[in-house]
């Protein structure tokens, strides 16, 4: 005679890791990321897809799985995360060091990566290949950014690019 699995209508990951216990097959998993509750409706979980949940950005953030007494892994981007993994206990998002902000310059958005901080508008230009006679300028205010300045740059952040007295691209 077959055995078949019960699946639960819903259970909360973190209950089952503080008591040691594999997570049972759920039609709907409770995870907590920071300090925020989600309900998902599948097992496995990619970072984006868990970022998303969180109201962050890949280019600006990465995710750890938390375990049980204090254990953290990273989740790589693409990397799927499998609910019923003996031990997660719940998620943390964490700031990155290395960011990705983009330059639209050439009709192309090009991603670049930068430290997080203040990174000087000349350096920008030179990592998006954007040649001196181009002025940089924040898609966030639309305003011009002068060569010798220094914006502070956390991650995601957008600019556009226009020949010194010409128009944006």
């Amino acid at each position: 005679m077959e055995q078949f699995e019960v699946e639960l209508e819903e259970v909360e990951i973190e209950i089952y890791a503080t008591r040691g216990e594999a997570v049972p097959r759920a039609k709907r998993y409770g995870i907590r990321i920071d300090d925020f509750k989600f309900t998902v409706e599948k097992h496995d979980l990619t970072e984006e897809e868990l970022l998303k949940l969180a109201g962050k950005c890949d280019c600006s953030h990465s995710i750890l799985q938390l375990f049980h007494h204090a254990d953290a892994e990273p989740i790589k981007p693409g990397e799927k995360v499998d609910l019923h993994r003996h031990g997660i206990e719940r998620f943390a998002t964490v700031h990155k060091e290395e960011v990705t902000i983009f330059v639209n310059y050439d009709e192309k958005d090009k991603p670049i990566q930068v430290k997080r901080g203040e990174v000087e508008v000349n350096e920008i230009k030179r990592l998006a290949g954007v040649p001196d006679s181009y002025t940089l300028y924040s898609a966030t205010t639309g305003l011009p950014l002068d060569d010798t300045a220094s914006v502070p740059i956390a991650g995601c952040e957008e600019f556009s690019t226009q020949v010194k007295g010409g128009t944006t691209s």
